[in-house]
């Protein structure tokens, strides 16, 4: 998939709790692109699964975005839609979060590592 002209660089977009998007903002991640675009989403415990979707849905079909970071929390909200995306590009990962511990188990990333190589998966 080609970049518009004058998006010679991919971006990095976030869909996390206010504090993870707070601290990425502050390393430069995310922001609004060229057209307006923006690349980074902070959830609450009110933010509906499917606004959930359709945000992750957005920043897998935007050119721009060259990874999509997914804190883990919001990823097992979105669980199937984190799992049927296989395309190389954007590449998705998933983040802790304060507010949860990281559990290798239920990084889909790290599953079809596994799977690839013949470890055994928890599914």
């Amino acid at each position: 998939m080609a970049l518009p002209p004058g998006e010679e660089t991919r971006v990095i977009a976030c869909l996390a709790d206010e504090d993870t998007v707070a601290g990425l903002t502050l390393a430069g991640v995310g922001g609004t692109d060229a057209r307006g675009n923006k690349h980074l989403v902070a959830v609450t415990p009110e933010t509906s699964a499917a606004s959930l979707e359709d945000a992750f849905r957005g920043f897998l079909k935007d050119p721009a975005v060259g990874v999509v970071l997914v804190s883990q929390p919001v990823a097992n909200r979105i669980r199937p839609a984190m799992d049927a995306h296989t395309a190389a590009s954007p590449a998705v990962l998933e983040v802790p979060s304060k507010e949860a511990p990281y559990d290798p188990e239920e990084d889909s990333l790290l599953r079809r590592v596994k799977q690839l190589y013949g470890g055994a998966t928890s599914n």
